[in-house]
């Protein structure tokens, strides 16, 4: 695995899941507690893997963020929340997670991507980025992005 980028607004989740993405391999972990720090790490670096809480509390929506990180450099998402359903974290996640997180249900949906993606035996957390221009996208998750763009959906 290279680089994962945490968004999460509570320091001791963040710091469980930070841990345990560098115990599963990864090579450097950024950790932003608002939609707009997150947005600027992945501008200052590239991540393979997103790890999002979907409410942020006072600092944003998670989905908003990785949508815009997502459209911009392509990195596989992967959700945890307490709170319920997201339609945006639906339409854009390769999982949602409850919390509290199973540090082996994390892990096994990391090697579940990882397969999907057809990495490398000996790189098994590796991605390859797609260009948003050869990404597949469902029909759900265009309109969501289409109706954000032109403001019908805001960011809370």
């Amino acid at each position: 695995m290279q680089h994962v980028l945490i968004i999460e607004d509570q320091p001791l989740i963040a710091n469980t899941l930070a841990n345990i993405v560098r115990f599963a391999g990864a090579t450097s972990v950024d950790v932003a507690d608002t939609a707009q720090h997150a947005i600027e790490f992945a501008g200052r670096r590239v991540p393979n893997i997103i790890i999002s809480d979907v409410d942020l509390g006072p600092g944003g929506h998670g989905p908003s963020a990785v949508a815009t990180i997502q459209d911009r450099y392509g990195p596989v998402p992967i959700f945890v929340t307490g709170h319920g359903d997201d339609a945006l974290a639906r339409a854009c996640a390769s999982a949602i997670l409850s919390k509290p997180i199973s540090e082996r249900r994390l892990a096994n949906v990391i090697a579940t991507i990882a397969r999907k993606s057809r990495a490398a035996p000996d790189q098994p957390l590796a991605f390859a980025t797609v260009p948003p221009s050869q990404r597949r996208v469902n029909p759900v998750q265009r309109d969501l992005r289409a109706n954000r763009t032109r403001g019908h959906i805001a960011a809370r």
